[in-house]
């Protein structure tokens, strides 16, 4: 990565579907810039997309809210972390069709931290090394 390129990066959204395209575009530019192969990126893509789908479908009610993404590069890899203030989320309901977000970013990164639901929302740090 040149030196003139930003090793981190953070922007807030608004917790709504419309933005899920420009939240994997940033991932996906960023997780390039750091070196990341295709797999990597995909695998990055994949996980934050997942994290912010579930900003968007459960941190909030009719009111929305902000949803945070935040990324820097590591000496190995690279973190993403995305988290909101919004509620917590709803244990999933028998027969409902989901709740299978956390498992499938647990296994395309190397390592997965959760903070929360609680009162003040939650976080998802997502860190994946290839180096």
């Amino acid at each position: 990565m040149s030196s003139s390129r930003y090793h981190q990066f953070e922007v807030t959204v608004p917790a709504d579907a419309d933005y899920l395209r420009d939240v994997r575009r940033l991932v996906s530019t960023f997780a390039a810039q750091c070196g990341a192969d295709d797999q990597k990126i995909a695998d990055l893509v994949l996980a934050a997309n997942e994290a912010a789908t579930n900003v968007v479908l459960h941190a909030y009610g009719s009111d929305g809210g902000p949803l945070r993404i935040r990324g820097w590069q590591a000496e190995h890899g690279l973190t993403i972390e995305v988290s909101d203030n919004g509620t917590p989320v709803a244990k999933p309901v028998t027969g409902r069709v989901g709740g299978l977000g956390l498992d499938l970013i647990r296994q395309v990164c190397d390592d997965v931290d959760v903070e929360g639901p609680g009162e003040y929302g939650t976080r998802l740090e997502m860190t994946f090394i290839w180096q």
